[in-house]
Parts: C-alpha cells; structure tokens; sequence
C-alpha cells in the first residue's frame, strides 16, 4: 500500500466485531485488534449488543439516542459514553500502518460516524448524528433571535428563560414563527391564557408565571406531542396580570 493513500476504514477495522466475555472491549479484525473500549462494564450484555449493531446481526437491538462527542473520542448513548474509539497506535505506529496523524484522524472519524449509525439504525444518510446537528443550529438561531428581541432591556435575559430551552432540548424540530404584536391576555377555563393567530388559526396558551412563558400543546400519540410556545417581551411578562392586557411575544413552533 502507498504510504501517500488513506485507506478505507474498512480496511482497517475489519469485521465481524466481537465482544469480550467482561465486555470491555469490541474487537476486529478476527480478534486480533481493539477497535473501542466498552465505557460501561458493569453491563455484561451491552458489548455484545454494540458486536450485534456493528456486524448487522438479524434481531440486533439498535440504541435510541446514538451521538458522538465533539473530539469524535466517543459515541453516547443520550448523555452518556458507551464507546471509546482505539487503534491510533496501530495507525500511525513504525509496527502498524505508520500513516500520518490527519490520516489517522480522517479514518477515525470515518470509522467513528459509521460505527454510531449502525448503533442508531440510521442509514442511507439519515442519521441522527445530522438531525441533532440541524436541531443545534435551529435551537442557537432560536437563542439569538431571543437575545436579540430582548436587546432593548437592560438586564440580562433570566435564567428562567433558558430553561424553556433547557425543557425542549429533546425535541426532534423546532422553528422559529417571529415577534406576534397585540397578543390579549383572555382567561379561559379560570386560567390566563394569551390569544394568538397563526397561519389564520386562532389558539390560547396558557401562561406559566413562575417560567414566564405560555404554551398550547397538542398529543398525537402517547409519547408525542406538539406545540406554539411563546416568550412574551421582558416588560409585559412582569406586568401583567389581568385580561385584556396586550403583549408581544416571540413564539416558536416544537415537536418532539
């Protein structure tokens, strides 16, 4: 092999992947070399699960929440590391491939990226290492819109205000529908609420005090669900109190 070529990961890392009886590492290349250390060994079961999702193994249980780490060392189960990627000795050692640093790299990340969708199930490109990706741009357009709608107060936008973010971190989609002017305040069902038109329906969401932010929401199965939520102006979210009150908010669409 030309030394200048950067080989295919998959010519590096070489299946079938196996797991060892403690399940603290994935091998390949028949064994003979550690591709990921296995971060949690108290579940016996889980190397051989991640062995399953690796060699497309019929009846493999794929992970719902499949992320890699910004340094590309670690593929996350949600918030917490499953994987540790191995093999830098064995790419750039005088008793491996001896290829350079970037080479490396670029076949780690490779080998990383295909490794978290055949443990997420994603194919075709449609993986969920790019829709959180999307949702990280969306939710900072999202951060900076608000700043910027609250950039005539002169406090800081509260940290209860970056909890609503902190509540919809999970969501699959979220956009933005822009500054909605002359939202009254109306109760219904002995609950305040603000009225709002969009797209030339009208809706009523209620007003959470302490959070200072309101929400309608709607169920389409058990565990999915949609919404507006709206973020009145700084000022009119410590004002009012009664109905009849007109506010600006700035509203966003969710759903998770």
């Amino acid at each position: 092999m030309n030394e200048k070529e950067t080989p295919h990961f998959s010519e590096v890392f070489k299946g079938p992947f196996t797991a060892d009886e403690q399940s603290c590492y994935i091998w390949c290349n028949d064994g003979t070399q550690v591709c990921f250390d296995v971060m949690d060994e108290r579940d016996a079961a889980l190397g051989k699960r991640i062995a399953d999702c690796l060699n497309d193994t019929p009846g493999k249980k794929t992970f719902y929440d499949i992320g890699v780490s910004k340094d590309g060392q670690y593929i996350c189960d949600g918030h917490s590391p499953i994987l540790c990627v191995r093999g830098w000795g064995y790419l750039t050692g005088t008793g491996g491939l001896k290829l350079t640093g970037e080479q490396a790299r670029e076949i780690q990340d490779e080998f990383v990226r295909w490794a978290a969708e055949q443990l997420g199930g994603f194919y075709c490109g449609e993986t969920r290492l790019s829709i959180a990706k999307e949702n990280i741009k969306q939710r900072d357009t999202l951060i900076k819109f608000y700043t910027d709608f609250f950039a005539h107060c002169q406090e800081n936008i509260s940290a209860l205000s970056y909890d609503v973010f902190e509540c919809i971190s999970g969501c699959d989609y979220l956009e933005s529908k822009g500054i909605l002017h002359n939202c009254p305040v109306v109760k219904r069902n002995g609950k305040l609420c603000i009225e709002f038109t969009i797209d030339g329906k009208k809706h009523y969401a209620e007003w959470y005090r302490d959070m200072k932010y309101a929400c309608c929401q709607w169920t389409e199965f058990e565990d999915s669900y949609y919404g507006y939520i709206l973020l009145p102006d700084a000022e009119d979210a410590k004002e009012f109190e009664e109905e009849g009150d007109m506010l600006r908010c700035f509203c966003f669409w969710y759903s998770c």
